[in-house]
């Protein structure tokens, strides 16, 4: 089976809640529904075609998630990656989901970094650094801040970069969240098999865009202002 079709059972539907609806285009229910009849995994959960059926399915009231990113859903909608399917509700979620690593790390005034989990902890080359991150919300109101998503290695090069408009996979603007509101985003950093083996890390930076200008945020951990980005663990690509 493809790396990427092993990384969102492994990263996704092992991860929905019990007695889930996933909702999926063809491409990715086929290897969903593989590892349901051919290896017995997660029989519990329903997998189902096409996308288009969210609306009606939310109806239902039981845990919804989407396989892909919908670009064109907007409110009412909320939306929370939960590993790399994204749960979909019509009210806001207050209590975090558990979490490899508990931080306490805002950015600014706007947002904190209650946890983070890493879904690879031995990354390779040609293979992705995979992790997720949950955010909430401690200002009443706040921007549309944006996520940048770094990768540097051990000579502090900068070697990756992604950039999103919006958080959980580019779907949910933070200017929609409510206070103490509680919102997961996932992440796939790719390792080509040109990347040099040895130590790499990345980090996260929230910003505002105003106008042509960018404005971040400063990044506060318990030691006070630590610059401007949340750092996860130094991780190695080793020799092959």
């Amino acid at each position: 089976m493809p790396f990427v079709e092993m990384i969102l059972i492994a990263n996704g539907l092992a991860r929905v809640a019990p007695n889930s609806l996933v909702l999926a285009d063809w491409e990715q229910a086929t290897p969903l529904w593989y590892a349901q009849y051919a290896n017995g995994q997660r029989q519990d959960a329903a997998v189902a075609y096409p996308i288009e059926l969210l609306t009606p399915a939310l109806t239902a009231r039981q845990p919804t998630y989407i396989a892909r990113t919908y670009p064109t859903l907007g409110e009412p909608y909320r939306f929370s990656a939960e590993g790399a399917l994204l749960r979909v509700t019509t009210q806001p979620g207050f209590q975090p989901p558990q979490t490899d690593v508990a931080t306490r790390v805002r950015f600014g005034n706007d947002l904190e970094l209650v946890g983070y989990t890493l879904f690879m902890s031995n990354p390779a080359q040609g293979n992705v650094y995979a992790f997720g991150t949950t955010f909430r919300a401690v200002s009443e109101s706040r921007p549309d801040l944006q996520l940048s998503v770094r990768l540097w290695d051990a000579q502090g090069k900068q070697v990756w970069q992604e950039d999103r408009s919006a958080f959980a996979l580019g779907m949910y603007p933070s200017g929609r969240w409510v206070k103490d509101e509680v919102v997961g985003d996932y992440f796939e950093i790719p390792l080509p098999g040109a990347l040099a083996p040895g130590q790499y890390r990345a980090g996260l930076i929230v910003y505002e865009r105003r106008g042509d200008s960018f404005v971040n945020r400063t990044v506060v951990d318990g030691n006070g202002p630590v610059g401007i980005v949340a750092y996860l663990p130094e991780f190695m690509i080793p020799f092959r």
